[in-house]
């Protein structure tokens, strides 16, 4: 299964990150993105196509065979002041479809890291198909398993 980007930036191991769940993968493995933007508000899209099983202003999961996290910035739990949700719980969506748009200009001066994590639920490693510190764009494969 191949996932993509769901941000333009620099690409990030998950070990690299300062969130113990996501840096020891106890939700299991995947790939970051430190999103590079010149404006505040940015789409954040569906890595894949599937059925939005859970939304939230921070993060949402896709099921399409396995489940995919996307959580968007690090510690982002507590501001959903910084986002703008675009589908439901329940929607299905389609690659590159925006879910959720972050103004990652505000996470960015309130002093939060605007990594977006993108997590495959419960599967243990993944092979990253881009080199940690290389530039994305949105739509580009990040990883497969």
């Amino acid at each position: 299964m191949l996932i993509s980007s769901p941000v333009p930036g620099v690409v990030r191991t998950l070990d690299n990150l300062d969130d113990r769940p996501f840096s020891e993968k106890m939700l299991g493995d995947g790939m970051a993105v430190l999103p590079e933007t010149d404006s505040g508000l940015l789409p954040v899209v569906a890595p894949l196509a599937g059925n939005i099983i859970k939304i939230m202003p921070h993060a949402f999961v896709i099921a399409n065979v396995k489940n995919i996290l996307v959580h968007i910035g690090i510690d982002t739990v507590g501001h959903p002041e910084f986002f703008q949700m675009h589908v439901n719980n329940g929607d299905i969506v389609r690659l590159g479809e925006p879910v959720i748009s972050a103004d990652f200009t505000a996470i960015e001066e309130s002093g939060i890291d605007p990594t977006v994590v993108v997590c495959a639920l419960n599967i243990p490693q993944v092979d990253a198909l881009v080199e940690s510190g290389s530039k994305i764009s949105v739509g580009d494969t990040l990883f497969e398993f």
